[in-house]
């Protein structure tokens, strides 16, 4: 065997793999600005419904979603027209490895009825929940976009309810 063409060869391929390739850096995500828009605002008008109504179908449909919503709700007040609490949503923060964070953002749910509409407002919480897999105090951009996509999903799943659609009501006794 020819150790001549053989040692040089080896040499060029060990010393080749000690050099630097242009590796693509993935950006390291960031949480949003708090200057982002931290709260959302959605009014409803549903003609001819009393305030009393109005507050029961919310109450049944924030019971349906939320599961154990008093839990959730520190205030439910049938005669003001008002629920208010705080829930968590979650979203997922992507490393540049494949690794993947479940993280959590707590928000403000606050609900009025009055005769014939109702106003539902969430507001994302500044600093992270307890049971946050990242300890992010805000959601990044990604996160940030599933969250205000999910605050608009429920807020056309309250005005349906509101309108006496959903799933709370076609559970009644004909």
């Amino acid at each position: 065997m020819n150790y001549k063409i053989l040692l040089p060869l080896f040499s060029l391929l060990f010393l080749s793999g000690c050099s630097s390739y242009n590796i693509p850096k993935v950006p390291i995500p960031e949480p949003i600005s708090s200057d982002t828009q931290m709260v959302f605002t959605y009014n409803f008008d549903v003609p001819s419904t009393k305030k009393s109504l109005l507050w029961k179908r919310a109450r049944d449909y924030f019971a349906g979603s939320y599961g154990d919503f008093r839990s959730v709700f520190s205030v439910m007040d049938k005669e003001d027209g008002t629920l208010i609490g705080n829930a968590v949503t979650n979203w997922y923060l992507f490393s540049g490895t494949p690794y993947v964070a479940k993280c959590s953002t707590k928000y403000h749910v606050r609900f009025v009825a009055n005769n014939n509409k109702a106003r539902l407002q969430l507001e994302i919480i500044n600093g992270a929940p307890a049971t946050s897999g990242c300890g992010w105090d805000l959601p990044t951009e990604k996160g940030y976009k599933k969250i205000v996509g999910s605050f608009a999903l429920n807020a056309k799943a309250v005005e349906k309810a509101l309108n006496g659609e959903g799933a709370s009501n076609t559970f009644k006794i004909l």
